[in-house]
């Protein structure tokens, strides 16, 4: 009966019949998917892709019953060890999932989505890592959009859990709850530690700095308005990238993890003021002393974005040079400069006689 009743959406999912499927409001249906859901568990390709097709057009349509949510993020789940094609169709229907179904996507729900996406995100074929690695990203981002649009919901939204910060808790929100143990997470598995939410059997080091710099990089106002998020920044990824720094790890390693701090400095400078006095101090040391020319060159690009960002110089300069008994970090890195530029001159044009040297220390020493 599953088998045969399998076929009814796919002629009404075709485009002549879209008004067809509104009509029904299958999502007031709850035994309608039950064909499905049973069909993915049988572990038979035909069945398996008939159903999840069946089931992604009902994702987009609107049509899946709330209800059954959890028994369908279970199907998928079941489903992941089918075909390429399948596994496509699995990917292509957790964003529209996520989107349409967000309030109802929360907590453990939400945890299933992100695993159905780690689990195909492992696999052996190049197309299906890609694309899951690539559909990943985009939900996390959309975890952070969620928080965005609850911050600015008109009607009190009422707190459901409590998260840490510097000097005790904070009460938070369901979908500020959700970012902050995702990106939790995030920040245990470049430690190689378990995480505690999501349900993650492993994610490559480089793949998940990538994912926290591209919630960084579309989301950085969030960090700034919830303390939660920046407690996570100041505990977890700063020391993260401080004892990285320290450490002589892979060019892809040390090339995410020097963007990641790039970006930090950037949008997040004064609420990681004691950190980013640090790290930038080992940047400094690295372009003084470090012999590995790529490793140098990175500390320039970092440099090089910040004496391009005005605000930032300045910001920096307030910060820690023109305070009394700080660090002059600024200082610091013009010495370094003016020794760096000793090494090589005749590189950046200039002479090599001691007059050019003594005129390019005098200011600065």
């Amino acid at each position: 009966t599953g088998v045969q009743t399998c076929a009814l959406p796919i002629s009404l999912s075709s485009p002549k019949h879209t008004a067809d499927i509104d009509d029904l409001d299958l999502s007031q249906r709850g035994n309608f998917v039950t064909p499905f859901l049973i069909a993915c568990g049988t572990k038979n390709a035909k069945f398996t892709g008939i159903a999840v097709v069946c089931l992604q057009r009902l994702v987009v349509s609107r049509g899946l019953p709330r209800f059954r949510l959890k028994e369908v993020l279970k199907a998928f789940l079941e489903a992941t060890s089918s075909g390429l094609d399948v596994q496509l169709k699995l990917l292509q229907a957790l964003p529209s999932l996520l989107q349409n179904y967000g309030k109802d996507i929360q907590g453990e729900l939400l945890a299933s989505v992100l695993n159905i996406c780690t689990i195909l995100q492992a696999s052996k074929n190049g197309i299906v890592n890609n694309t899951a690695a690539a559909t990943l990203q985009q939900l996390v981002v959309t975890v952070f959009d969620k928080v965005v649009t609850e911050d600015g919901a008109l009607l009190e939204v009422p707190t459901i859990a409590e998260a840490p910060v510097e000097k005790g808790t904070v009460q938070v929100r369901a979908a500020a709850f959700d970012a902050y143990r995702v990106f939790h997470d995030l920040c245990l598995l470049t430690e190689s530690q378990k995480p505690q939410f999501l349900k993650v059997a492993g994610l490559p080091q480089t793949f998940v700095l990538e994912l926290i710099e591209s919630i960084l990089t579309n989301h950085a106002d969030v960090f700034l308005e919830h303390p939660e998020q920046a407690n996570v920044l100041r505990t977890r990824l700063m020391p993260f990238i401080i004892s990285s720094m320290s450490e002589k790890l892979t060019f892809p390693t040390t090339v995410r993890v020097t963007r990641i701090l790039y970006t930090l400095l950037r949008r997040h400078l004064r609420i990681l003021v004691p950190e980013s006095e640090m790290a930038v101090g080992l940047l400094t040391h690295m372009l003084d002393h470090d012999s590995t020319l790529w490793r140098r060159s990175l500390c320039m690009e970092v440099f090089r974005g910040i004496f391009a960002d005005a605000t930032l110089t300045r910001d920096i300069f307030s910060l820690y040079d023109a305070q009394q008994g700080k660090k002059k970090v600024l200082g610091d890195l013009m010495a370094a400069f003016v020794r760096l530029s000793s090494e090589k001159p005749a590189v950046i044009g200039l002479g090599r006689s001691e007059e050019h040297t003594s005129e390019l220390q005098s200011p600065v020493l």
